[in-house]
């Protein structure tokens, strides 16, 4: 009885590892489930026959050949050039080589989102920099030997308050040179005239200066305007005269009709 409930577990340890399949199954795991079913059978063996290195090296062939035949089909040109070589491999260096096979293929198989995410991720962070914020006067370090100068002090006399171009002792020694190159004139540059463009456009010209002959057209305009005048006068004269006589004539004459001498 004891015989037969072990030769019925062989039996059904065999079954099991011919409808062995990969399936979904990483190679890892496949090759545990495998290696269950190996053990339970090893344990059935009789004693003597684990002392063979021949019966070793033909279960050994055995097992390498059920677990390639049970992978799935991608691995099909691996397989075939495990099982073309002399001598074979043991199970757990083809393992090794099938690992790395489906390494492989997992790394090719990714989209190209997931390669892009999967190079980010192992690119080192970028540091991000801070806004350079004005250094205060009493943080101010020498660079490159020379002391850094406040914001507020002039590069000139170093007094705080002003900058360089705007220094009082800066442009009165510059006035002072200018003076000197040009003859030691003692006049401000303020009080000098400058030149302006515009005057040269303002000047007289020769048509605006009246000539000879305009001017002897206004005297002979001048002179008829005063003939006018004195002829208006001496008309109006005339016939104030006229209309004084006309009304003597008139009014003032006693002299009927009936005074005249007829025939």
């Amino acid at each position: 009885m004891y015989f037969e409930s072990n030769f019925a577990r062989e039996y059904e340890l065999e079954l099991s590892i011919r409808n062995a399949s990969q399936g979904d199954k990483s190679i890892q795991e496949f090759y545990n489930d495998m290696t269950g079913f190996w053990d339970q059978l090893a344990l059935m063996e009789p004693s003597d026959l684990q002392l063979l290195d021949s019966y070793v090296k033909y279960r050994e062939k055995k097992h390498l050949v059920q677990f390639l035949m049970a992978l799935r089909s991608q691995f099909e040109p691996l397989r075939g050039a495990i099982l073309h070589r002399s001598p074979l491999p043991s199970v757990d260096g083809a393992v090794h080589e099938l690992i790395a096979e489906e390494t492989r293929f997992k790394v090719a198989n990714l989209s190209p989102s997931s390669q892009s995410v999967f190079v980010t991720r192992s690119s080192p962070p970028v540091q991000h920099l801070a806004p350079l914020l004005p250094i205060p006067a009493s943080h101010q370090t020498q660079v490159s030997g020379r002391p850094r100068i406040p914001v507020d002090e002039c590069g000139y006399c170093h007094q705080k308050g002003h900058w360089k171009h705007a220094c009082p002792k800066r442009v009165q020694q510059t006035r002072s040179r200018h003076n000197s190159h040009t003859g030691g004139s003692s006049v401000p540059r303020a009080s000098q005239p400058h030149y302006c463009p515009s005057a040269a456009v303002a000047a007289p010209t020769s048509e605006a200066i009246p000539s000879s002959h305009m001017l002897e057209q206004f005297q002979q305009y001048k002179a008829l305007m005063e003939a006018i005048r004195r002829g208006s006068s001496q008309a109006s004269s005339m016939s104030s005269i006229h209309s004084g006589l006309h009304g003597s004539n008139v009014t003032g004459s006693g002299i009927q009709e009936a005074d005249w001498d007829r025939p």
